[in-house]
């Protein structure tokens, strides 16, 4: 066999590997490619959106809960005023105490830090699950909110 085919060769064995180790990464990975059809399940593009303005609308609401995600440092630090924080990491720690909350809502609004943020999403997946139906994200989340100079609470120490 001459060079040149055993050239041909290695690269063929490399680039097959290659393509094996993406295709496996791109399937465990959270932030995975959709290779077939639609956006995986686990996609914030799977739940309905509601804008900034609409946001800001709908905090008002009586029948509107919002809900941020974020770590309850984050939250405490500074958070959309009146709404409740239940943290994707400690969700089923928190969900007690905001579960009374939620009761008579017609409308939950879930955020985190922003597009990209799996927080959200999270979050609103889990609530689901307990028998939420009215569940939005808005997508834009805490950066949107204070690059928009809406006003801002603070836990209170």
């Amino acid at each position: 066999m001459n060079r040149f085919k055993i050239a041909c060769l290695q690269a063929t064995v490399i680039l097959g590997v290659a393509l094996a180790v993406g295709f496996a990464y791109n399937g465990v990975s959270p932030q995975g490619i959709p290779l077939i059809g639609a956006a995986p399940a686990d996609s914030a593009r799977s739940l309905p959106q509601v804008s900034l303005n609409e946001t800001r609308l709908l905090q008002r609401s009586k029948e509107t809960v919002i809900v941020d995600a974020r770590a309850r440092e984050e939250y405490d630090f500074g958070h959309i005023p009146g709404a409740v924080s239940l943290p994707e990491n400690s969700f089923d720690k928190a969900f007690p105490d905001v579960a009374p909350l939620l009761k008579n809502k017609r409308l939950i609004v879930v955020y985190c830090s922003g597009p990209g943020c799996e927080l959200a999403p999270k979050v609103a997946r889990r609530l689901k699950a307990k028998g939420y139906k009215d569940i939005r994200l808005f997508d834009g989340g805490w950066p949107a909110w204070l690059k928009a100079g809406q006003p801002v609470e603070k836990a209170k120490s």
